[in-house]
């Protein structure tokens, strides 16, 4: 026989038996006692974990970048760097190199001619035209070379437009040799210079284009 004063003579406590809604843990909507309210992070500090400071990275994130940095090279919010000043120093570069491989091919078929008409004197009339050969040689050497040369300049300049720094190096390099044999060929002759000046001045806006900062932030936010 149950006990006059039992409770479950009028049936369970209020909440007994009840789950809590879908989706929602046991206390899900309790609220603080008046007056005591739960301070930020000291659920977290309880365990031992602080929470960092806002814009700062998560304890155990060492590589994480603060909010609105994207990483080196890059600008506020991830913007991209523009590589305005190293793709018109590619082109530059491409147009003055093909100019190159023009002037090249025809030193190439000029010598080569003058070759075949020495080999036909010679068969005419045996005058022994070695030294003549020697300089066609030498005069298609140089042509092929000029060749070569400037097809490795755009092999460079493709390269750096896919930000490859070290082929705007390279290309530095190679355009402040060319400016100065061309300076030390001014020198020598007085005569028609239009085509060293144009030379020297395409080398010299090659140079300063990528050498600028812009460029070099360009190069920095290479994959």
């Amino acid at each position: 026989m149950s006990q006059p004063n039992d409770p479950w003579q009028q049936g369970p406590p209020p909440g007994y038996g009840q789950q809590p809604p879908y989706g929602q843990p046991p206390g899900y909507g309790e609220q603080q006692p008046y007056g005591q309210q739960q301070a930020y992070g000291e659920d977290f500090a309880a365990g031992g974990y602080v929470p960092p400071a806002y814009g700062q990275p998560a304890p155990g994130w060492p590589g994480q970048m603060p909010y609105g940095y994207a990483g080196p090279g890059y600008g506020p919010y991830g913007e991209r760097p523009s590589g305005a000043t190293v793709i018109t120093a590619s082109v530059i570069q491409i147009v003055q190199s093909s100019l190159f491989i023009l002037f090249g091919l025809l030193v190439v078929f000029v010598a080569d001619l003058f070759n075949e008409g020495l080999a036909r004197v010679e068969s005419r009339t045996g005058v022994q035209t070695d030294a003549g050969r020697t300089v066609t040689a030498a005069v298609i050497g140089i042509g092929l070379t000029i060749i070569l040369i400037a097809a490795f300049m755009i092999v460079l300049a493709a390269l750096a437009i896919r930000r490859q720094r070290w082929a705007a190096i390279t290309s530095i390099v190679l355009q402040s040799i060319g400016a100065v044999i061309v300076l030390l060929g001014l020198a020598q002759d007085t005569g028609g210079t239009g085509g060293g000046v144009l030379f020297l001045l395409a080398s010299a806006a090659v140079i300063v284009l990528f050498a600028v900062p812009s460029s070099t932030r360009y190069f920095a936010a290479a994959p």
